[in-house]
């Protein structure tokens, strides 16, 4: 049997692990969602855009958060949930 000591793996090596599965998850989250195929269309890498940190006003993060979560009320969200003809 393997002793618990024998068995440590270095903190690097598990904070890279973490992140290529989100990165991962993340990807393929892009890939099988109908509803993020405009946003797949322009965000290909996980990374801060720089403009969320050109955003000082507290109301306008939010705003802008609402936002990039699809948690707002314009009709591209809500229309999602009443059947609304998107047109085009």
């Amino acid at each position: 049997m393997i002793a618990p000591d024998d068995m440590e793996i270095p903190l690097p090596e598990i904070k890279q692990r973490i992140h290529d599965q989100f990165h991962q998850s993340w990807h393929n989250s892009l890939i099988e969602s109908s509803k993020l195929k405009l946003y797949r269309r322009y965000k290909q890498t996980l990374e801060l855009e720089p403009y969320i940190d050109s955003v000082h006003v507290l109301k306008y993060k939010r705003i802008l958060s609402q936002f990039r979560s699809s948690s707002h009320t314009l009709a591209i969200e809500t229309g999602r949930y009443d059947n609304t003809h998107r047109g085009g």
